[in-house]
C-alpha cells in the first residue's frame, strides 16, 4: 500500500493568495514603490498612503523590491531547471547503456543543475552590499591585520601577567596559549 502524500492546506479567508486583503496590502506596496520611485520621502509615502510612520513606508518599499526582484530570477532559474531537464533526457538512455560521453554529459547536467539549486556551494563568504567583494566590516586589510595583532598581544599580556603572578604552578588560560604549545615540535 503506497503511502499517501501529505496535502497542502488550502489557504481560505483573508490568508487566501489573493484575498482582498493581501490584494490590497500588494497594491498598496506597489503604490508606495512608485511613489519612491517619482522621489517621495517615506514620511510622505506614509501620510499618503495611511502606514503609521515612515517605517512602515520603508517596509512597504522594501518588501516590493524584494517581490519585483524575486520574481524574474525565479522564473528563469525554472526556464533553465526546465531545459537542464530536457537535455538530461535526451542523454540518460545512452548513459545507461554504457556510452562514456553520454555519461559525462550526464555528470556535466547534474553539476549545473545542482549550481542553480545552491546545492554546491564550497565557499560562503560575506560579501559588500555590490555582491562582488569579500565584506571586509569597512576596514582596509592592513587595519584587519592591526587589529588581529593588537588582540593576539593582549592575550599573550594576559597569558604572562597570570603566569607571573602564581609563578610556574600558576593556571593559564589554555584559550590564551598558542595552538601547538606543549606539543613535542614546539619546544626548541
Amino acid at each position: 500500500m503506497a503511502a499517501k502524500k501529505p496535502q497542502r492546506a488550502k489557504l481560505a479567508g483573508r490568508n487566501a493568495p489573493l484575498s482582498p486583503r493581501r490584494l490590497n496590502v500588494a497594491d498598496k506596496r506597489r503604490k508606495a514603490l512608485e511613489l519612491r520611485k517619482a522621489g517621495a520621502s517615506f514620511e510622505s509615502i506614509a501620510q499618503e498612503l495611511g502606514f503609521a510612520n515612515k517605517g512602515g513606508a520603508y517596509k512597504a518599499v522594501r518588501a516590493a523590491l524584494d517581490h519585483t526582484a524575486r520574481e524574474p530570477v525565479n522564473q528563469v532559474r525554472k526556464l533553465e531547471l526546465e531545459r537542464l531537464d530536457r537535455l538530461f533526457l535526451s542523454v540518460w538512455p545512452p548513459a545507461l547503456k554504457g556510452d562514456g560521453k553520454s555519461l559525462d554529459r550526464c555528470l556535466q547536467i547534474i553539476r549545473q543543475r545542482s549550481s542553480l539549486e545552491g546545492l554546491n556551494v564550497d565557499k560562503v563568504a560575506l560579501t559588500d552590499p555590490t555582491g562582488e567583494k569579500e565584506f571586509s566590516g569597512g576596514l582596509t586589510d592592513e587595519e584587519r591585520t592591526g587589529r588581529l595583532m593588537a588582540l593576539l598581544e593582549q592575550v599573550r599580556t594576559r597569558r604572562d601577567g597570570q603566569a607571573a603572578v602564581g609563578g610556574a604552578s600558576a593556571p593559564v588560560d589554555t584559550a590564551a596559549r598558542s595552538p601547538d604549545a606543549g606539543l613535542p615540535h614546539a619546544s626548541g
